[in-house]
């Protein structure tokens, strides 16, 4: 790169075989003078699974690319955490297990779930990440 912020960078991969480089690709990019990008704030989310009942809790959001990202899938664990930019409206969705005698049913979320945010759907959760959240799932039986 130039110092005035005009030019190209070429970027080489490379690795050795058998003491030997290889190389992998490259890349030219031509380098243009602008604003820099803020890089968006990252939140932890982390959710736990309470109760005498079992299930799953998936969260997903829309990135800017406006595609749906899973962030966690929590399977039989009774935490899991995930990374999501700050500001990202977090979809929680929780799965009752019916395999079980008797079979599990959802009793609600606690913390930042809470009634106010669920949706028609009572197994579903939005809220809008804006610090390090964390949100509780309650399955009962």
């Amino acid at each position: 790169a130039t110092a005035n912020g005009f030019g190209s960078t070429t970027i080489l991969a490379t690795m050795a075989v058998a003491g030997e480089p290889l190389i992998l690709g490259s890349a030219t990019f031509n380098e243009q003078a602008s604003s820099p990008q803020p890089i968006a704030d990252i939140a932890t989310l982390s959710v736990y699974k309470v109760g005498n009942g079992s299930g799953t809790v998936k969260a997903t959001y829309d990135n800017p690319a406006g595609v749906v990202t899973q962030i966690l899938d929590c399977g039989s664990g009774a935490q899991c955490v995930g990374s999501v930019p700050t500001g990202s409206l977090v979809t929680l969705t929780t799965t009752p297990d019916q395999t079980t005698t008797p079979a599990s049913t959802f009793g609600g979320w606690s913390n930042n779930c809470d009634s106010t945010s669920a949706n028609a759907n009572p197994e579903v959760c939005t809220l809008t990440v804006a610090n390090n959240e964390t949100v509780a799932a309650i399955f009962n039986k």
